[in-house]
């Protein structure tokens, strides 16, 4: 993401030229790149006396607030930093597996889930149609008239253009 640095947040242009180091500084670390996929494999199904808890799923909002950043902070990155793009995909990627293992054991909403795949992960549920029989179309008796009186009406102007002899 370029910047033009000759211009200020509002649009406007500066009345001198930015000072190296002037204007707030980023907060990534490179070290965010293991820190989210860890962060996101730390979400496990626990077992409390013989019962089966499922984690909270892993949401970018929740790491966000934990490294002291806005939400938008995390998706500018991703176009900033090639290298915390690819962890941002492998970290979706792993809320996807989560979503549909903890989904299909019952542990998850399944609507929600659902609904979740579908927005944040492109998962959309095709539906195929398949059509057999036929296609019958009765017409009436007005229709068949009209189909007649246009046929003759063909047929005569043919014979007015080739006359038997």
């Amino acid at each position: 993401m370029s910047k033009d640095r000759n211009l200020t947040k509002a649009g406007l242009p500066r009345k001198r030229e930015p000072r190296d180091g002037e204007g707030r500084g980023t907060k990534y670390k490179p070290e965010y790149c293991q820190e989210i996929i860890d962060y996101f494999n730390s979400f496990r199904i626990e077992v409390i006396n013989d019962k089966v808890f499922a984690p909270d799923l892993p949401q970018f909002s929740k790491w966000a607030r934990k490294i002291g950043v806005e939400e938008k902070t995390i998706y500018n990155w991703k176009s900033e930093y090639p290298e915390f793009l690819q962890s941002f995909d492998t970290c979706l990627a792993i809320q996807r597996e989560l979503l549909q293992d903890f989904s299909l054991k019952g542990l998850y909403n399944p609507t929600i889930a659902k609904m979740i795949l579908n927005v944040n992960h492109d998962m959309v549920e095709k539906k195929i149609t398949q059509h057999s029989g036929s296609i019958e179309r009765k017409t009436s008796e007005a229709e068949l008239q009209i189909f007649k009186e246009f046929v003759n009406g063909i047929q005569q102007r043919a014979v007015q253009r080739n006359p038997k002899k």
